[in-house]
């Protein structure tokens, strides 16, 4: 729900807790449907407090909203620079590409490590440059890590790919845009499942700028105001949802029939709650359909 400028809202400011013809109601769901599992909602709102909180408790949102808070930012930036163990780890990487005029070109590489994205390197490259020169040298540190394929944002041209694929390294685009990549890494960082690199006060500094702006039918957007500037964290958002959409899903997120961001791969199932993948597949439509609209469940 959007505050001001809206019927339902008019309506609401109006006439709530007045003795008048219209009578208005606001309760969350907890109060409208009490059946259903305090942990799903839990869950929900650690995911995404600020869409939730309009979905399953019936506030009122404003137009725009601070993306993360200083407090949630500092409790995942711990990530130390370190050499690649790669008999050990298993690496991606995300890419900001750019022309070399105006926006940086950036390189994000992690993994995957107990339930979290740790991001442990990020690389940027400041205009003005010759694109292929960043694009050889981001190709070495994609090998040093042992990565042979990296994810694009949309805005990547097929230079990009073409001359990355010179070198050895497949460029693969998102299927989800900025705004969604940032939308799915709030959800992480709030739930403690982001790890960013400590002391990067650059990649810091555009985290904490950007914005997050409702639009009309439910999509959300998130942008960083006119003049700055977003290539770090970008990378780093992107990176944290690659990593996650990989994962297997827990035995709780299983039981609560919660989606993980993607349903490629099909996750391995240690124990036998379900029986195909048809069933699988039939709970998160029906959470899909539970929770429209509200940014916990997306495709690109």
């Amino acid at each position: 729900m959007i505050g001001g400028g809206s019927y339902l809202y008019d309506t609401w400011k109006q006439y709530y807790g007045k003795e008048a013809k219209v009578l208005i109601w606001r309760a969350g769901v907890s109060v409208m449907h009490p059946d259903i599992d305090p942990e799903i909602i839990q869950e929900l709102m650690e995911r995404d407090p600020i869409a939730m909180a309009a979905e399953l408790n019936a506030d009122w949102r404003d137009d725009i909203s601070t993306y993360i808070s200083d407090v949630v930012l500092r409790a995942c930036m711990t990530a130390r620079f370190e050499f690649p163990e790669l008999t050990k780890y298993r690496y991606r990487a995300f890419l900001d590409s750019s022309g070399g005029k105006n926006d940086s070109m950036c390189l994000a590489v992690g993994r995957f490590e107990n339930g979290k994205s740790i991001i442990t390197r990020v690389e940027e490259a400041v205009p003005p440059f010759d694109p292929q020169e960043v694009v050889a040298s981001f190709a070495g540190i994609l090998k040093e890590h042992g990565v042979g394929r990296v994810t694009s944002d949309h805005y990547a041209g097929v230079w990009v790919s073409d001359s990355f694929i010179r070198h050895g390294i497949q460029v693969e685009m998102s299927d989800l845009s900025a705004s969604q990549l940032y939308i799915e890494c709030q959800a992480l960082m709030n739930m403690g499942k982001v790890t960013l690199p400590a002391d990067d006060e650059k990649t810091a500094r555009q985290f904490l700028s950007l914005e997050r702006r409702n639009r009309s039918g439910g999509q959300d957007a998130v942008n960083h105001p006119e003049g700055l500037h977003d290539d770090r964290a970008n990378v780093c958002a992107g990176l944290a949802v690659v990593l996650q959409r990989e994962r297997p899903w827990t035995e709780a997120e299983q039981s609560a029939h919660l989606p993980i961001t993607s349903p490629n791969p099909i996750p391995y199932m240690p124990f036998r709650q379900w029986q195909k993948v048809e069933d699988l597949k039939e709970a998160e439509k029906e959470l899909q359909e539970f929770c429209e609209g509200s940014k916990i469940v997306r495709r690109g």
